[in-house]
C-alpha cells in the first residue's frame, strides 16, 4: 500500500541508490577473496615444511640423534610425509579435497600433542578419545602407531622447549573441535575452500569496510528528513499528520532502508555461493570466549591471529618465537563451541542494533538541528571511520568503534557481547524517547 510506495520512492534517490552500489561492491570483492584464497600458495608452504623437517630429520639421523629403526624416527618420518601430502591435496584441489585435508591436519596435530603432553598413558588425548577416534578417522592407513606413542615417548622422552609446550593446550582444543565436529555430524569449515559461510566471514570477520558503511546510515537518516523539508513533502504523501507521527515515521524509513542497502546485497551474494559451492556448514561449530556473552570480559589478546578453527579466528595472546618469514604465536584456548545458527543470530543483532542506533542517530540530528543536522550528521561519521582505526578510540563505551558483530561474538574485540548489547539499547532508547520529547518543543519546519 502506501507505506511501500513511501518505501521506493526513497530507494530511488540517487543517494539510496549509490550507498547500495557500494554495498554490493563490497560483496563483489568479499566474493572475490574467497575464490582467491589460492591452493597453491598453500601448496608451496606445506612443502617448503616437508622440506625443511626432512632435512632436519635426516641430519638428526646422521649425527646419531634419532635411531632409524625408532619409533621416534618412524613417527618424525610419517609427520614430515604427512606435509608432503597434504601439499599434493592442495596441488590437486584444496575445494574437492577439504574433507581429507581436516582429517589428516586432525592426525598432525595428534601426533604433536602424543608426542609432546606429559601425561601417562591412561590420559594421553588418544586413549582418553580412543573409541571416537578410531570410528571416524582412518588411522590404518597412516605409517605410524597413534596408539602407542604416548607409552614410547614416557619411556624415551623426547627434548622439548617451553614453546612447544606451550602451544600443547590450543593443539588439544584443534583436536577437540575436530573430534565434537565428527561425532555431531557437523560440517567443518575452513577458511582455504569457497562456501556461501567463507563469504559472511570475509566480509564481516577479516574485512573493516562493511563496518564503516553501517556508520554511514546516520546520513541516510539525516538524508531522509533533509529530503523531505527540500520537496515540501513534510506531511508524507498524507501518511502522518501528528510530530509523533513524523517522528517515528522517519525512524522507520531510515531503518528499513538501512537495512536494505546493508543486507540486500549479502542475501543475494549468499544465495549466489550457496547454490554455486553448497549451503554445507550450517551445522557447523564456531569458537567464542562464551563469557563476553554474559560479562563484560573478552579475552587479552595481541590483535594479530594466530590461528583459524573452522572459521573462527583465534586471536594471539603473545609471541612465542620467529621463524625465517612468519612468527609463531600462543593464543587463547579456553574457548566454548556453539552452533552456526546462534552464532549468526547474536552478530546479526548486534549489526541490526548498530543499523537502528546510526539511522535514528542521523534523523534526530536532522530533525532538531534543521540546517545543521546534516553537518553534524557528517562529523558523526568522521569520527565513526576515525574510531573503526585508531586504536585510542576503541573504548567500550564508544559506540561509534565496536567491531562487527561477527567479531564481537567470537570474544576478542575491546567490547564483550554483552556490553555492546547494553549500550546500544540505552542509546537506541535515548535517541528514540529523547528525541521525540524534544521534537515534539521544536516547530516542524
Amino acid at each position: 500500500g502506501a507505506s511501500m510506495k513511501i518505501l521506493k520512492s526513497y530507494l530511488k534517490e540517487r543517494f539510496i541508490i549509490a550507498l547500495i552500489i557500494i554495498s554490493a561492491v563490497l560483496s563483489i570483492l568479499a566474493i572475490k577473496t574467497v575464490y582467491n584464497k589460492r591452493d597453491d600458495m598453500a601448496y608451496y608452504n606445506y612443502m617448503e615444511r616437508y622440506n625443511d623437517m626432512y632435512t632436519s630429520l635426516q641430519s638428526q639421523a646422521e649425527l646419531g640423534m634419532v635411531k632409524k629403526n625408532s619409533m621416534d624416527y618412524k613417527a618424525k618420518l610419517w609427520h614430515a610425509q604427512s606435509m608432503k601430502k597434504m601439499a599434493e591435496y592442495y596441488k590437486e584441489s584444496g575445494r574437492k579435497n577439504w574433507q581429507k585435508i581436516n582429517d589428516l591436519e586432525f592426525m598432525q596435530i595428534l601426533y604433536l600433542v602424543e608426542f609432546g603432553e606429559d601425561v601417562d598413558v591412561d590420559n594421553s588425548f588418544y586413549n582418553k578419545n580412543k573409541k571416537d577416534i578410531e570410528k571416524y578417522y582412518n588411522l590404518e592407513d597412516e605409517d605410524i602407531d597413534f596408539s602407542k606413542l604416548r607409552a614410547y615417548y614416557l619411556k624415551n622422552p623426547a627434548q622439548k622447549d617451553e614453546t612447544f609446550l606451550e602451544r600443547i593446550p590450543t593443539w588439544k582444543l584443534s583436536l577437540k573441535y575436530y573430534l565434537n565436529s565428527k561425532k555431531n555430524n557437523r560440517d567443518v569449515l575452513s577458511v582455504q575452500n569457497p562456501s556461501a559461510y567463507n563469504y559472511l566471514f570475509e566480509n564481516y570477520s577479516e574485512s573493516i569496510y562493511k563496518n564503516i558503511l553501517i556508520v554511514f546510515m546516520i546520513l541516510v537518516g539525516a538524508f531522509l528528513v533533509n529530503n523531505s523539508k527540500k520537496t515540501k513533502s513534510y506531511d508524507l504523501l498524507g501518511e502522518v499528520s501528528s510530530k509523533k507521527e513524523i517522528f517515528y515515521h522517519y525512524i522507520k524509513y531510515a531503518f528499513l532502508i538501512s537495512m536494505i542497502i546493508i543486507f540486500l546485497t549479502d542475501l543475494i551474494s549468499f544465495l549466489y555461493m550457496g547454490f554455486k559451492e553448497g549451503f554445507f556448514g550450517f551445522s557447523s561449530n564456531m569458537l567464542i570466549y562464551k563469557k563476553g556473552l554474559y560479562t563484560p570480559k573478552t579475552y587479552d589478546n595481541i590483535y594479530e591471529v594466530a590461528t583459524y578453527l573452522g572459521l573462527s579466528k583465534l586471536m594471539a595472546t603473545d609471541v612465542l618465537y620467529a621463524t625465517n618469514n612468519s612468527f609463531v604465536f600462543n593464543t587463547f584456548n579456553d574457548l566454548s563451541m556453539i552452533k552456526m545458527p546462534l552464532f549468526l543470530a547474536l552478530s546479526f543483532l548486534v549489526e541490526t542494533l548498530k543499523i537502528f542506533v546510526f539511522s535514528t542517530m542521523g534523523v534526530v540530528f536532522a530533525l532538531l538541528l534543521k540546517n545543521k543536522g546534516y553537518v553534524i550528521s557528517m562529523l558523526a561519521v568522521i569520527f565513526g571511520i576515525i574510531s573503526n582505526f585508531l586504536m585510542s578510540f576503541q573504548k567500550s563505551f564508544n559506540f561509534f568503534s565496536y567491531p562487527t558483530g561477527w567479531n564481537v561474538v567470537l570474544g576478542y574485540t575491546h567490547v564483550s557481547f554483552l556490553s555492546c548489547f547494553i549500550i546500544l539499547i540505552i542509546f537506541s532508547l535515548l535517541f528514540t524517547l529523547l528525541g521525540r520529547r524534544l521534537f515534539n518543543r521544536r516547530e516542524v519546519l
